[in-house]
């Protein structure tokens, strides 16, 4: 499951911590790990992603950023083991624009 937020103009009201221009190795790793669990039963509750994961992480956020030009970018996850979420926080600076990118898996 997954939600998409785009505010125009409220960067300033909704961007609570400052982002970093990209995400961290780490952080493309855990959301490929995120990526690995959501598609394969095998895969719950491994502790690394496989390659191909951590190729698809950063196809997609390569394009988040070619697509949204944010300037600023905060990852977050919560993971349960039996259920994982994710949650992009971006912000484009030059007209105050807000996005946020929320992912969820269950193995319900």
């Amino acid at each position: 499951m997954c939600t998409y937020t785009e505010a125009p103009r409220q960067a300033h009201s909704r961007m609570r911590e400052s982002g970093q221009p990209a995400l961290s190795e780490s952080e493309i790793e855990e959301f490929a790990r995120f990526l690995q669990q959501s598609q394969s039963e095998g895969s719950y509750g491994i502790k690394e992603a496989n390659s191909e994961a951590i190729t698809m992480a950063r196809k997609l956020i390569s394009m988040l950023k070619t697509d949204l030009e944010f300037d600023e970018i905060v990852f977050s996850t919560i993971d349960e083991g039996w259920d994982m979420e994710v949650t992009f926080s971006m912000v484009r600076r030059a007209d105050n624009r807000y996005y946020q990118l929320w992912f969820w898996w269950s193995v319900d």
